[in-house]
C-alpha cells in the first residue's frame, strides 16, 4: 500500500505539472484514475481480509473451515488487486520482488 500511495503522489504531481505547462495530460489523468481506483479496491480488500482473519471462537474444525471458506478467498482478492497494481507502480518503488524478477533473476 505505501508504494502505491507514493506512486500516486508522483503521478498526481506529473499531472499537475503537465496541466500547468498547458500540455495534454489525458493519459496521465487516466493513469491516476486507474491507480486511485486500484488503491481504493486494495484498501477495501485488505479491510475485508482483516475482518475475516479476526474470526474467533468455535472449535478448531469450524475455525479451519472459516479460514478455508472465507479468509483464503479474501487473501486471493487482495492478491489479485496487488498483482494489477504491481504492473502499474514504478519498479523502483515496489518493495518486494515482482513475478518477473522471481522468474527471471537479474
Amino acid at each position: 500500500m505505501p508504494a502505491t500511495i507514493r506512486f500516486q503522489g508522483e503521478v498526481a504531481a506529473a499531472v499537475n505539472a503537465a496541466k500547468t505547462a498547458g500540455m495534454d495530460n489525458s493519459s496521465q489523468v487516466d493513469l491516476l484514475r486507474t491507480l486511485t481506483a486500484g488503491i481504493n479496491e486494495l484498501q477495501k480488500a485488505l479491510s475485508h481480509l482483516d475482518h475475516e482473519l479476526e474470526h474467533g471462537g468455535g472449535d478448531l474444525l469450524s475455525h479451519a473451515k472459516h479460514m478455508r471458506d472465507r479468509a483464503l478467498p479474501a487473501m486471493n482478492d487482495v492478491r489479485k488487486v496487488a498483482d494489477r497494481l504491481e504492473g502499474i507502480v514504478a519498479d523502483d518503488l515496489w518493495p518486494i520482488p515482482t513475478y518477473r524478477e522471481l522468474l527471471f533473476i537479474k
